[in-house]
């Protein structure tokens, strides 16, 4: 019975946040045609996908390692938040510098996603502490 809850849990996050995800998507398209500023689009799926990945990891990771982890949740948190982030650097950074646009542009083409999907991390994580 507890496995069936915690894959529910997994669904129910994972889905969540991926029509958020694909909302904010639209949006961001939207916009940026609306302002004429298409050139980076792929960069933009890799971001939203890069995010969406890592959110639903340390997601999964949590429930898989709920009774473990628990006592150590806030720490497990920010190191995954510097794994993530050293991912960035290392994989999508190099399309970051080098996508033709605005760099403003390019800094909301990843850190929209990045924001919500942290969110959604901080929130399960609040969660969690306080069940």
């Amino acid at each position: 019975m507890m496995r069936r809850k915690k894959i529910v849990r997994i669904i129910d996050f994972t889905l969540r946040l991926t029509v958020i995800l694909l909302i904010l998507l639209i949006v961001q398209f939207g916009i940026y045609s609306w302002l004429g500023i298409g050139s980076f689009r792929a960069f933009i799926l890799k971001a939203y996908a890069f995010n969406l990945t890592f959110a639903i990891v340390f997601f999964v990771l949590v429930e898989l390692f709920e009774n473990k982890v628990l006592p150590h949740l806030g720490n497990a948190f920010l190191g995954f938040s510097i794994i993530k982030f050293m991912f960035f650097l290392f994989f999508l950074y190099t399309d970051f510098k080098t996508a033709s646009g605005l760099k403003s542009a390019q800094f909301f083409a990843f850190f929209a996603p990045y924001s919500v999907c942290l969110f959604y991390e901080t929130r399960a994580v609040i969660k969690r502490l306080n069940a």
